[in-house]
């Protein structure tokens, strides 16, 4: 059976419309339930038969969930949420993109990370989890500029050395490669076709 947004087995457990987005929101308990109930001006619905324990909440979600959502339907992402925080109902918007960059626990934890590219322009990426005290994962680099490895590559790989830029260099890597394997294109092709074309060839390096 299909749940969508709910948590099976939890009531009130929900993601509920507010007048410019979701809000998500976990009262489950009987404790946090009678917190909800009494923030929404509502305390009755903690003697109500439908809902006045966890298991009878289950199996009247439909109905709480409507009362719930006429409620917070008559606010907005940031009032409902600072006054169910305030009221200790866990809540929390559901972050974009923006609010994840905004957001000062984020920044406190060390979520995101900036890391330099291959041109030394700062790239902006998750940064390493879990954070071990002792052996604390780094991000060395970003990812290197295309080609920055292919001779090193090539070197490891099939032992062939020299320089895989030919306009920058005296001695291409073709003349490296046995006579037959000097095709006129051979130094214009992508690293992984050079490779592709090279290893095929090993037993001419021995």
């Amino acid at each position: 059976m299909r749940a969508g947004s709910r948590l099976p087995g939890s009531t009130p457990h929900n993601l509920y419309a507010v007048q410019d987005g979701n809000i998500a929101m976990a009262a489950t308990s009987d404790s946090v339930f009678h917190r909800l109930a009494a923030v929404m001006k509502q305390p009755q619905l903690g003697e109500d038969p439908r809902f006045t324990t966890g298991l009878a909440r289950v199996r009247s979600q439909d109905a709480l969930d409507e009362v719930i959502s006429a409620w917070t339907r008559t606010f907005t992402l940031s009032e409902l949420e600072g006054l169910l925080q305030s009221s200790d109902v866990p809540a929390s918007r559901i972050f974009t993109i923006a609010d994840i960059f905004n957001d000062p626990h984020y920044a406190a934890r060390g979520t995101i990370a900036h890391v330099p590219d291959g041109d030394g322009e700062p790239i902006t990426m998750p940064a390493p989890v879990p954070w071990l005290s002792d052996t604390p994962a780094m991000i060395h680099h970003a990812g290197r500029s295309i080609g920055a490895d292919t001779t090193a590559v090539l070197r490891e790989l099939v032992g062939i050395g020299g320089c895989m830029r030919p306009a920058s260099c005296s001695t291409p890597v073709g003349r490296h490669l046995p006579q037959h394997s000097q095709e006129p294109n051979n130094l214009i092709l992508s690293p992984y076709e050079r490779l592709r074309h090279f290893l095929p060839r090993l037993s001419d390096l021995q």
